[in-house]
């Protein structure tokens, strides 16, 4: 205890060096300042470091405990004492399509149509399920606001979290507060998390949306097959009447060039035409040997001339049949005849296609063309997942205190630019 002035007086003696530094740092400043200071002024640079700097320090341990621990205690407060419990329900799905109808939901669904083509129907489908659990109409769906005031607007809930009710646009902004839905662009699958102040609630409404979302997802698939099936109906009704009429069209040509078959026709005058040249030769040859043996005005030999100028006659008369152009003639009806023919066989093909399509349709209806496959099914949450008392007010804390520096700072800035 004797020795105790003298280890005083020791620090004393080598923090004198330090604060007379410091005199002579701040003697040097101020004479820079009365160098640089016109005549007559006050000195106000002398009074703000004696006046100002002492209250500025005080004023900042003001502001940090009115603006952050202030706040902060009264977070952890609510937060521990009157912040009602939370409990979360997570719901897994996916929506598959038929790989039989596969094509027919590609034709058909709206959401095919989206997209650059990259993405899958399934992807499509899941995000139609994702916006409709985030629209108003799941929320008239799950039964208006009567049901959402008997989920949210309980005693259970604290006065800032509870429903009081509203329009449709408040219900639905408090709806998408209390429902969080992602979708997963590599599986397809939907992941759905409720918000509820009591377990039961949280899982009875998870399952309703997911009933809900089938429900919605069975509605699109019948309406699908039910478009399929329209749409072969009327492709098989447009190819009967096509069929028909080009079996009619044919009937009526053949009716009025009475041809059966001008193909066949011009085959048979063919054949004749063949026959008779031959004939025509034989003759040729026996008037020829008649001739050099007989005289000209012989009856063998007219005989056999009048034969000749038939068997001529009959010839000419053959080959313009088949290479005149006038109406009734077969080279005339042969053209029509195979274009008619062949838009006979044209349209029964697509008779026949058109009503394969509709058998397949009608086996079709009865088959769902959508399924929405639970994966991870709702269940009773055993603990409450919000509040969490220590991440939230070490959070709020963070958030203050950031939010109070940067004030601090602009407020300190702005004072230093007005001197």
């Amino acid at each position: 205890m004797k020795n105790r002035p003298a280890i005083v007086d020791a620090s004393r003696a080598a923090a004198a060096p330090e604060r007379g530094m410091r005199a002579r740092l701040t003697a040097a400043k101020r004479h820079l300042v009365d160098l640089v200071r016109a005549p007559g002024l006050p000195d106000v640079g002398r009074e703000r470091d004696a006046v100002q700097l002492p209250g500025r320090t005080g004023g900042l341990g003001r502001s940090f405990a009115l603006f952050v621990v202030l706040p902060t205690v009264l977070f952890a407060l609510w937060t521990l004492v009157f912040a009602a419990d939370q409990y979360v329900t997570e719901v897994r799905f996916t929506v598959r399509s038929d790989q039989e109808q596969s094509k027919i939901v590609e034709s058909l669904s709206v959401l095919s149509k989206l997209g650059d083509g990259s993405g899958s129907t399934n992807l499509q489908n899941a995000f139609m399920v994702s916006n409709y659990i985030q629209s108003r109409s799941i929320v008239a769906d799950v039964g208006g606001e009567a049901a959402l005031l008997k989920i949210w607007g309980t005693d259970r809930a604290d006065v800032l979290s509870r429903l009081r009710g509203g329009t449709s646009e408040e219900l639905w902004k408090y709806w998408n507060r209390r429902i969080q839905v992602q979708v997963n662009n590599v599986s397809n699958i939907v992941f759905l998390k409720v918000w509820a102040f009591d377990p039961q609630s949280s899982r009875d409404l998870a399952a309703q949306i997911v009933a809900r979302s089938e429900a919605l997802v069975n509605d699109i698939s019948l309406r699908i097959r039910k478009d399929a099936m329209a749409d072969a109906e009327a492709e098989a009704t447009q190819a009967r009447d096509r069929l028909l009429a080009a079996r009619e069209a044919l009937r009526d040509y053949r009716t009025r060039n009475l041809y059966l078959d001008p193909g066949a026709a011009a085959t048979s005058i063919g054949q004749l035409l063949t026959s008779l040249s031959l004939e025509r030769l034989k003759t040729q040859n026996e008037l020829t040997a008649l001739t050099a043996s007989l005289a000209p005005t012989t009856p063998s030999v007219r005989i056999v001339e009048g034969r000749l100028a038939a068997l001529d006659r009959q010839i000419a008369e053959l080959q313009a049949r088949l290479t005149d152009r006038s109406e009734g003639s077969i080279a005339a009806t042969t053209g029509r005849f195979e274009q008619l023919s062949l838009e006979e066989k044209f349209a029964e093909r697509l008779y026949t296609t058109a009503e394969a399509a509709l058998q397949r349709a009608r086996q079709n209806l009865g088959r769902q063309a959508l399924y929405l496959m639970v994966i991870v099914p709702p269940s009773l949450p055993q603990a409450a997942l919000y509040p969490d008392p220590p991440i939230d007010i070490a959070a709020f804390f963070f958030v203050a205190l950031i939010l109070w520096g940067i004030v601090t700072l602009t407020v300190s800035s702005i004072r230093e630019n007005m001197v």
